[in-house]
């Protein structure tokens, strides 16, 4: 359970400066409303281990207003896509975009997060559905 996990230490250890927690999944609770680091959740309209609406898109839901953070729905993409399939381009993309620009302050990478770059990245064939805060 990485991205339940990786949700718990954003919960616990304030210190973190940003996660990207991958389809994640947690049987105990979907809320975390005390996460204060900038937030990405993967998940894939193909994951019937830990389904989008019944945990991804709660969890997204439950991070506060005042949090950075995105949701990617990925389209086709199953549980395994983000271990056993390194090979996806849009989770190499966002995990390296995300921790550059929230953990190393690196401003280039905007605009794959807010700007042109992710306007014309966001295509249906690649997401189903993006939300973000847009941190800029």
């Amino acid at each position: 359970m990485g991205g339940g996990g990786v949700l718990y230490a954003l919960t616990s250890d304030k210190t973190l400066k940003a996660g990207f927690p991958m389809a994640p999944y947690n049987t105990a609770t979907t809320s975390f409303p005390t996460i204060t680091s900038a937030t990405m959740i993967l998940t894939g309209t193909g994951d019937t281990t830990a389904p989008p609406s019944t945990y991804g898109l709660p969890m997204y839901n439950s991070l506060p207003v005042t949090t950075q953070k995105a949701y990617a729905l990925l389209t086709g993409a199953g549980h395994s896509t983000f271990s056993a399939n390194p090979g996806d381009e849009r989770v190499g993309r966002y995990g390296v975009v995300w921790a550059k620009y929230f953990i190393d302050s690196d401003a280039r990478y905007a605009t794959f997060l807010c700007g042109a770059e992710q306007t014309a990245y966001n295509t249906a064939a690649r997401f189903t559905s993006f939300l973000s805060t847009c941190p800029l």
